[in-house]
């Protein structure tokens, strides 16, 4: 089997297997809580989770729900394992009679602005103007940072594409070669960003416009 499949096996075993152990609680509150503080993605996750919480918490206590319907509600929009689990301390916290801002500061994956803002929402009386302003900017926050990501991943997933699109390229040449054909395949990108011109012995060139045009070509 080619080596580009090969690989492409490898890498399906291998996501099959990361769902597989994320199926296990355990593992999925450690992985929740690694992914909360990892470079450059531990912002961005941080940020997402905070704006979740606070914008069902503003919403169901600016309704009148009471305060610990709405924060169980509020802790299951949240979308991480490990900032759930720590609820349980949290609620049993503010039954005791601590303030909601304490609770939510002894949380682990919360930005630090949200229990601060929640201090001062107590103090003034104005908690859920306050979650819902926090929200807006968490969120604001939250895409400009998936912005910075995608603009971050965008050379990898390049590199990834043409590796990729070589191993296509080097088969059907070496496919060509065992049939005793004149096989020089080459591709060029140059002439505009957003084109793929291909070049086949004995045809006119073909001009495709995405990846998944010069896979299709290739594998004809």
């Amino acid at each position: 089997m080619n080596a580009v499949y090969w690989l492409i096996l490898i890498i399906v075993l291998v996501v099959l297997g990361f769902r597989v152990l994320l199926a296990q609680p355990k593992i999925r509150r450690q992985w929740d809580r690694f992914i909360l503080h990892a470079p450059v993605v531990g912002v961005l996750n941080r940020k997402i989770c905070t704006a979740r919480f606070a914008s069902t918490l503003s919403n169901l206590y600016g309704s009148g729900v009471p305060i610990i319907t709405t924060l169980g509600a509020a802790r299951d929009a949240i979308g991480n394992r490990w900032i759930e689990s720590q609820f349980a301390d949290a609620l049993d916290g503010i039954r005791a009679g601590h303030s909601l801002s304490e609770a939510i500061a002894a949380i682990d994956g919360f930005e630090t602005k949200l229990s601060s803002s929640i201090a001062v929402g107590e103090e003034t009386g104005k908690l859920d103007t306050l979650l819902a302003t926090i929200s807006e900017t968490l969120d604001y926050e939250a895409e400009m940072a998936t912005k910075r990501l995608v603009t971050l991943l965008e050379p990898v997933m390049i590199v990834i594409m043409g590796i990729v699109v070589g191993g296509v390229v080097a088969q059907r040449n070496e496919i060509l070669a065992n049939r005793d054909i004149d096989s020089a395949v080459y591709i060029e990108t140059n002439r505009q960003p957003d084109q793929f011109i291909l070049h086949f012995p004995h045809q006119e060139d073909i001009i495709v416009h995405t990846i998944e045009e010069l896979l299709e070509k290739l594998t004809l």
